[in-house]
């Protein structure tokens, strides 16, 4: 199985320090899951069991999460509603 890519917009890059990240994940929630735990920072951004947290938006393979069906991915963007704003936390 190919590794997931999950793709960082705005700020976010800053976070995690660079564009992208990609991992081995059985599904794009794992993924999500997987990344947070390789940066703590992103704790602020997405939760433990995989999902933004108000303020950020995921789209899977171009799919807003809320209507993605959990599964395999290619490409997962995290992003800020409000691009260009600060971190909180």
């Amino acid at each position: 199985m190919p590794p997931i890519r999950v793709k960082f917009i705005g700020a976010l890059r800053g976070v995690v320090g660079r564009d992208y990240v990609e991992v081995e994940a059985g599904d794009w929630v794992e993924a999500l899951r997987i990344v947070r735990s390789i940066h703590p920072r992103l704790a602020n951004v997405i939760s433990e069991n995989g999902e933004p947290k108000p303020g950020y938006m995921v789209f899977v393979d171009g799919v807003d999460y809320r209507i993605a069906e959990r599964g395999v991915a290619r490409e997962v963007i995290v992003l800020p509603v409000v691009h260009g704003g600060m971190l909180g936390g």
